[in-house]
This record gives structure tokens, C-alpha cells and sequence, in this order.
């Protein structure tokens, strides 16, 4: 009798062993491939990842920028503090394209492993509204730089990935940069500016980019906003109640003048009315 075990994980020893109680598993075997960076063919290429730590909430970003014969060009490592996995990769992606715009590196691709970010930018849709200042510069870079967005497995990603975690364990931001003109190889008949004591010219810098504002606590908006509208319901419902109030209340029963007696016209409207029996007897009045 032969038996079928399904939804189970097995090795190929565990299998064999398996076999001989007359039971066959069903092992699904998955075809392994290889991953390895690619380089560009022209210009350079730019490898983004991020870092975060979930055990103390701080994340970090790193990237590299390499030319078409792999020569590693520039780098960063850049510490974010408190935040989360995607609001790490969109701002490490935000920084190396700004970078590439600053120090003029026509990028051809970028690779990054975030999967969720690049389907993003290709659907032209923000993923979480705490990385849309950030999302909205990346894809005004990407319309001026144009690159490839390609997403990479960590296993081809992994220059980034030891920047990434390198600028979460220290705690601050590093740049590194090759010794040749834009990480270019010296040639052999050119001598070294330092062996000649001449000043490097400072590289011509590119159209500066603002960085984003700061992400703003979803929280403490929406408390905000619901104190302010509760204010401004109570301010209606007090107006309200004072209009009533003031429409109901009966008129002012108007005050006697003069010296604490009655008014000339009250005075009147008392008066008597005269009487006809003798001309001669005078008018009566109230006193």
C-alpha cells in the first residue's frame, strides 16, 4: 500500500528515507538561479537599498554609483532615525538620484530590491501617503534622468546593503568617492594632481534639489483636525443658543422717568374726563 504525503516540506534524505515505508512525498523542487549585478552598458549605474532595524525602529539607506566596467564611482550611507522599511527605500532611492543630478552622472539604470516601490513608480501611484514628498521627487528626478528602474534581488544588491546597514550601526551620514575624475582610471602618462601640489578644481555642481519637507505624524493631524472642528461646533451651537435665547425673552417694560412718580403722559392718560354739569366747576385730575 502506498501512501501520499502533500503540503509538507521535505529534504531529499528525508524523501529517500520515506520510501522505504512505501510512502512517496510529493517534493516540489525549486529550480534554483543565479543572481549576480549587471553592469550598464553606457553610462552608470546606480544600486539603492535599505536598511531597517525592527527590533529599535531606525532605518538608513546606501547606494553606490558604477560605471560600465564595474569601477565603483561614488557611494553614500545616510542614517534616517525612527521609521519604517518603505520609508527607507524611497528615501535612499530619493538621495541617489539627487546626487546623480548634483555631481552630473548620467544614470542609464537603477537597480533597487524593493519590489513595492518599483511597481509604484511604474504605475505612477504613491504606495503609502508617509513617503509621498519623497515618492513625488523621485519620479521629477526620474523625468530628467530617465532611468532604467529594474528591481534586484538583496543577492545582486549587496554593495548597497552593507552601506545600508553600515549608516544604521553608525548612526550618521558617509560619502565616499573614487580617487580618479568621477571614478574614472588615471591614465598611465598623467600625473597625480597630489604629486604635482596642484588644487583639484571643485566638480561643477548640478541644479539643487530641495530636500522634502518632513513626513508629518498622520496621528497627531487627525487629532488636530478633530479638536478643530469639535471647537468650531461648540462655537455655532453657543451662537445659536444666545440668538435663541435673546428671540424668546420678553420685551423691556420701559422705565419710568422724572422723580420716582409718573410721566407727563401717564398723567394724562389718568386725567378725568370733564364734566359738563357747571362751567364753573373745575377739572378733577388724579393726584
Amino acid at each position: 500500500m502506498e501512501c501520499f504525503i502533500r503540503g509538507t516540506d521535505f529534504d531529499l534524505w528525508q524523501a529517500d528515507a520515506l520510501q522505504w515505508f512505501n510512502i512517496r512525498p510529493v517534493v516540489n523542487i525549486k529550480v534554483p538561479f543565479p543572481v549576480k549585478w549587471l553592469r550598464p552598458h553606457h553610462n552608470y549605474c546606480l544600486n539603492v537599498d535599505g536598511a531597517f532595524k525592527g527590533t529599535t525602529g531606525i532605518c538608513g539607506g546606501g547606494g553606490c554609483f558604477r560605471d560600465s566596467s564595474g569601477q565603483f564611482i561614488y557611494g553614500f550611507a545616510f542614517y534616517y532615525g525612527a521609521g519604517s522599511s518603505l520609508l527607507a527605500e524611497s528615501r535612499e532611492m530619493h538621495d541617489g538620484l539627487r546626487l546623480a543630478l548634483e555631481r552630473r552622472l548620467p544614470v542609464s539604470i537603477l537597480y533597487s530590491d524593493s519590489a513595492q516601490l518599483v511597481g509604484a513608480i511604474h504605475s505612477g501611484r504613491c504606495p503609502h501617503w508617509s513617503v509621498f514628498p519623497w515618492w513625488k521627487g523621485i519620479c521629477k528626478m526620474v523625468d530628467q534622468l530617465k532611468p532604467i528602474i529594474q528591481h534586484s534581488f538583496r543577492e545582486g544588491n549587496q554593495v548597497a546593503d552593507c552601506l545600508a546597514n553600515h549608516a544604521c550601526a553608525q548612526a550618521d551620514n558617509t560619502a565616499m568617492a573614487s580617487r580618479g575624475r568621477r571614478g574614472a582610471q588615471t591614465r598611465d602618462d598623467e600625473q597625480r594632481r597630489e604629486e604635482r601640489g596642484e588644487q583639484q578644481a571643485p566638480a561643477p555642481q548640478g541644479p539643487t534639489v530641495l530636500p522634502p519637507p518632513p513626513p508629518v505624524d498622520y496621528g497627531v493631524f487627525m487629532q488636530g483636525l478633530v479638536q478643530a472642528m469639535q471647537t468650531q461646533a461648540q462655537t455655532q451651537a453657543a451662537l445659536q443658543a444666545q440668538l435663541q435665547a435673546q428671540a424668546q425673552a420678553p420685551a423691556p417694560v420701559p422705565q419710568e422717568h422724572g422723580h420716582g412718580g409718573p410721566s407727563i403722559m401717564e398723567r394724562f392718560k389718568r386725567m378725568a374726563p370733564p364734566s359738563f354739569k357747571a362751567e364753573s366747576q373745575p377739572l378733577l385730575a388724579e393726584s
